[in-house]
């Protein structure tokens, strides 16, 4: 049964005071009956958006960083009840996106606002429950998508951090979106837009993005290779070792994906991995030998194909003969 708002503002503001109060006693329930107080008004256009300004205006107005972050966990739990009919979420996504964006500038750790843009992704699309098949909601896609790119092209380390993280999470948990080539395509240009700004400042999380897009696509990926390892090749003279790293991941996965696609760049990459195999560091001197291992497979893959391509037209050739000799000897009989 619907509650009137003077009821329902009561339930909503007993359920933040415990989160206020961070009980672990009442971290289980608190979701039951922030799930509980959505689900009897999910019929009540008027009644949920009053809940979701409470909880909005409550993170807003919330000064203690511990508070807020526990608010923001009510962000996700929203999507919920909803889970079987989602397109009513449609008009809440960016409303809720749009209070995570208000938290940037907080004293929040990008990396847990990307573990709450994480949360919304998994709700949102029905990820996490194995009975149902993946929400497939172009538009709440590309809302999130944006939301994602938005941050990234924002003059401002934090927006671009909590965007490129968010991105990352984006690839990860809807990457069954990749299929369809539009999105891989235009993930792939944006990355590729960014790396060559030199005003985005997080470069080591957009190679893990590049990481991410390469191994969600794999062979899909062949059209985009050659570019990706001439725009990565740089970074592996980087001074942070954690981007050379990235940038051999990337290298290695492109290498055992698209072999025939980025065969042109073969000698270049050799002269780099044989400075990078002078460095005294264990997982380098590795991956160093793997893509050289690999470069090596490669090639003899390729010889290999060349002589059976050589026999097969040699046996042709023969095969040819016989048959002439046999249609002579029919002919003369």
């Amino acid at each position: 049964m619907e509650k009137n708002l003077s009821n329902l503002e009561k339930s909503i503001n007993n359920i933040i005071l415990k989160i206020k109060e961070n009980n672990s006693t009442h971290s289980n329930i608190i979701y039951i009956e922030f799930y509980n107080l959505i689900t009897e008004n999910i019929t009540n256009q008027k009644n949920i958006t009053f809940i979701f300004h409470t909880i909005s205006r409550s993170i807003v107005n919330s000064e203690k960083e511990e508070e807020k972050e526990n608010l923001l966990k009510l962000l996700p739990e929203f999507f919920l009840p909803f889970k079987n009919d989602l397109s009513k979420t449609f008009p809440f996504l960016s409303r809720i996106l749009t209070t995570i964006q208000s938290n940037i500038h907080s004293k929040i750790n990008p990396e847990y606002i990307s573990k709450i843009f994480k949360d919304i992704l998994q709700f949102l699309f029905n990820i996490d429950d194995n009975n149902i098949e993946p929400s497939v909601n172009k538009q709440n896609y590309e809302i999130c998508q944006g939301f994602c790119i938005y941050n990234m092209k924002q003059n401002d380390e934090l927006c671009q951090i909590c965007g490129v993280l968010c991105l990352k999470q984006l690839i990860i948990t809807l990457n069954f979106y990749l299929k369809n080539t539009k999105y891989m395509k235009y993930l792939w240009e944006k990355l590729i837009l960014f790396i060559e700004n030199d005003n985005f400042g997080c470069k080591l999380i957009l190679l893990q993005c590049f990481n991410e897009l390469i191994q969600k696509c794999k062979e899909k990926f062949r059209q985009y290779a050659n570019i990706t390892m001439y725009k990565v090749l740089d970074y592996l003279q980087d001074t942070e070792s954690e981007s050379r790293k990235e940038a051999l991941n990337i290298l290695y996965l492109l290498i055992l994906n698209c072999p025939k696609d980025i065969s042109a760049l073969k000698h270049q990459l050799i002269d780099f991995i044989s400075v990078l195999q002078e460095e005294n560091d264990e997982f380098i001197q590795e991956r160093c030998n793997q893509i050289l291992n690999l470069l090596n497979e490669n090639e003899k893959l390729n010889e290999n194909s060349k002589i059976l391509s050589s026999d097969g037209k040699r046996n042709e050739s023969e095969n040819n003969i016989i048959k002439n000799k046999i249609n002579k000897i029919y002919i003369i009989n």
